[in-house]
Order: C-alpha cells, then sequence, then structure tokens
C-alpha cells in the first residue's frame, strides 16, 4: 500500500461520516494525501494533519480556484490515484482525470450516499463514471441502488466503513451538566427528515421519567424546526439540542445509550462508533443499518414504532445484565469493521485500477 500515491478529493471540510473516513486513511498512510473543495464548518476537525489542502473559503465559487491548483498539486506529489468521495467531487474527478489521462493518473469513485443527488443527474453521472474506473460502494444497500440506477454491477467494488475504536474512549463532557442519577439518551446527525429526529423527539417526550434525559448533537437544514418542535412540546427541561459536536468522543462519553431512528440510511458510521466508545444502540431496523448491527449486539425497533422504541430505552435502563451484554457484544460487533482490514481490501481496489 505504501508505494501506491493517493490523493482523496472530498467536497467540504468538517467533521462528517466520509471526512472522518478521510481523515482516518490519511493518518494511517504516508503516501494518502486529502484536498477538500471548500470550507464547512469549523476547521478544528483537521488540526494537525500536513497531508490535508484546506480550501481557501466556504463559498462554492471558492472551489474552482482549489481545483484549478489539483493538477499541480498531483504532479507535485506524483500521485497515482484520484479517490473521489461525495458527489460534487465525482464532477471534478471526471474532469481530472480527462485532463491527466496522459500521466497516468486513475480515478476512483466512492459512494457514500446515492440519495443526495437528483436520479436524473445521477444516472447521467454514473454513466460516464462506469467508463472511467470503479464505484465503491459503501454496503450492500448502496450497491444495489448503483445498479439500480445503471451502473454495472462488475465497477462496483463492496466496501464496508471503518472504525478505529481507540478515538473513542469514554470521557466526560463538561459542557454537560448531567444530574446525578440521569440516564442520558443520544442522538447524533445531520438535522434531515430521514436522521429520525422527530422520532428522537417523540420518544424523549413519551418518557415521562424526569431521571431520563436526552442530547441531541448535530446540525443542518431542520434545526429551526427541531427548535420549535422542542419548544412546542415543553421538552426543553429534558432534551438539550448541542448543534455541531467536533469532539464525539465527548458526546459519547455522556450518554448511556445512543439511539438511531434514521428512515433511510446507506451504511452509517456513528451507531458503530457508539459501539466502539462502550454505548449500547437502539436502532430502526431498516436496510444499511442493519448490515452493520443485529439483535445480538443491539436493540432493533421497526421504524416509526415509538411504543417499542420506549421500551428499548427503559430496559437498557432498568436490566443491568442486558446493558452489560449489549456493551460488551456491541464492542466485540465494532471489530468486524478494522481499519486494517478496510486498507487491504481498499489497496485491492487500488491495483485494479492501476492494472
Amino acid at each position: 500500500m505504501n508505494s501506491i500515491r493517493v490523493l482523496h478529493l472530498i467536497d467540504h471540510m468538517g467533521p462528517g461520516g466520509a471526512q472522518r473516513m478521510v481523515k482516518g486513511i490519511v493518518q494511517a498512510n504516508p503516501t494518502h494525501f486529502a484536498a477538500a473543495l471548500r470550507r464547512k464548518g469549523t476547521g478544528q476537525f483537521w488540526e494537525g494533519l500536513p497531508r490535508f489542502r484546506q480550501p481557501g473559503n466556504r463559498y462554492r465559487a471558492a472551489a474552482l480556484f482549489q481545483i484549478l491548483s489539483l493538477p499541480g498539486i498531483i504532479k507535485r506529489e506524483k500521485i497515482d490515484i484520484l479517490h473521489c468521495h461525495l458527489n460534487i467531487s465525482w464532477f471534478n474527478g471526471l474532469w481530472l482525470g480527462w485532463i491527466l489521462s496522459r500521466s497516468g493518473l486513475r480515478v476512483v469513485f466512492h459512494e457514500h450516499d446515492p440519495n443526495e443527488i437528483n436520479p436524473t443527474v445521477y444516472k447521467q453521472l454514473l454513466a460516464r463514471i462506469r467508463r472511467h474506473g470503479y464505484v465503491i460502494a459503501i454496503s450492500e444497500f448502496v450497491q444495489a441502488r448503483l445498479v439500480e440506477l445503471g451502473m454495472p454491477d462488475d465497477r462496483i467494488r463492496l466496501l464496508p466503513n471503518f472504525v478505529t475504536p481507540e478515538l473513542f474512549a469514554p470521557r466526560e463532557m463538561p459542557a454537560v451538566q448531567a444530574r446525578a442519577g440521569d440516564f442520558v439518551v443520544g442522538f447524533a446527525g445531520r438535522l434531515v427528515p430521514r436522521k429520525g429526529w422527530r422520532y428522537f423527539l417523540k420518544a424523549a417526550k413519551a418518557i415521562e421519567e424526569e431521571s431520563v434525559r436526552f442530547l441531541l448533537a448535530g446540525d443542518g437544514p431542520d434545526r429551526a424546526a427541531v427548535e420549535r418542535k422542542i419548544e412546542r412540546d415543553d421538552l426543553a427541561d429534558k432534551v438539550t439540542l448541542l448543534g455541531h459536536v467536533n469532539d464525539m468522543s465527548e458526546f459519547f462519553g455522556a450518554i448511556d445509550v445512543f439511539l438511531m431512528p434514521v428512515s433511510a440510511e446507506p451504511m452509517g458510521l456513528v451507531q458503530l462508533e457508539a459501539q466502539a466508545a462502550g454505548v449500547p444502540v437502539v436502532a430502526y431496523n431498516v436496510p444499511g443499518i442493519n448490515e452493520t448491527l443485529s439483535e445480538r449486539d443491539a436493540i432493533m425497533v421497526e421504524p416509526g414504532d415509538i411504543a417499542a422504541t420506549v421500551a428499548a430505552i427503559r430496559s437498557l435502563q432498568k436490566q443491568p445484565e442486558l446493558y452489560s451484554r449489549l456493551l460488551a457484544q456491541g464492542q466485540e460487533n465494532v471489530k468486524r469493521f478494522s481499519i486494517e482490514e478496510y486498507m487491504q481490501r481498499l489497496d485491492s481496489i487500488y491495483q485494479e485500477a492501476l492494472s
């Protein structure tokens, strides 16, 4: 792997799932580099990573200047593989692959979420990509969606995301003043409908015990709707909206249970990070998620079933043996998603692309 020089291209900087993956890969491999097209949120997540090229500012127009600088970076660093994460990077990967085709540069496209782009545009994009390289799918659910939209199965490589457990050693989160004896339920994700924040708040409203509190970490288009819902349902004393959280290890150290009430998810990473941090998980049984979790290591609930969600939270609060068992089996489950195995499989994909 060390002999292959790779530039990872991402749409924007930040601590999102794809960005966490890229950062972990670059940190673990001295011949891997990363570049973001534009800023989004804080840059603290990338501090201390010299092989990451930071964009000038957060505006999309500024991405043009970053793109124009990439051919020089690729030539200077003698890059063999351009690895494009997220769809905006795909467009630029096609352009860079074309203008640098004589240099021997190969392009690999990585699909983290096929729901983020208009299906008509997406089909056209896939039609061009299949002529130039492979697409990495993070789950069987994503793989099936790519095939449905016209990507030949033999151009897709399945590679589930990895988790680095040592990054998530539990520790106290000073910003949250939990009362003694509180049982804290956490949610983390982009505030959009499919991530399930409404179900999280419905569960909070349905649990009347004062000792159960709820922490909601995340930001996004629905933030104002979340704030209105908390106010309308008189949940301000029970639910704390943290907004964007840079250090997720602090968040996991502040909660007792992680709730993932998504209606759709390509694979998800945060539920595995919770398990790595020693936090039992309650999750909705939807495609993508049920490729990573099972009844053995988590409590799986049918989507939208608030009564079952509440029952799962209460069972973990009141049954120490169940809590301990899911904690231990969750940490065992995470071992299936090691960075070592991930890098071996990724190296095979790179070798295919180069040959």
